[in-house]
């Protein structure tokens, strides 16, 4: 899978690909935190939307 994943991601000039692997990678960590749930802060807005990312956390 690697060997077909690397070279689209280097290759595709709009970075489609490669933000699609970053954003599936979010969102697998996301799955998987628990402290705070889903990796979403309690003090974020539910009305607006969230990058899950570990650095964002307190």
């Amino acid at each position: 899978m690697k060997e077909i994943l690397r070279p689209r991601a280097i290759d595709v000039a709009t970075g489609d690909a490669l933000e699609a692997m970053l954003c599936a990678t979010q969102a697998a960590w996301s799955h998987r935190t628990t402290n705070p749930p889903d990796g979403i802060p309690p003090t974020a807005d539910n009305l607006e939307g969230w990058i899950v990312d570990p650095r964002l956390l307190p």
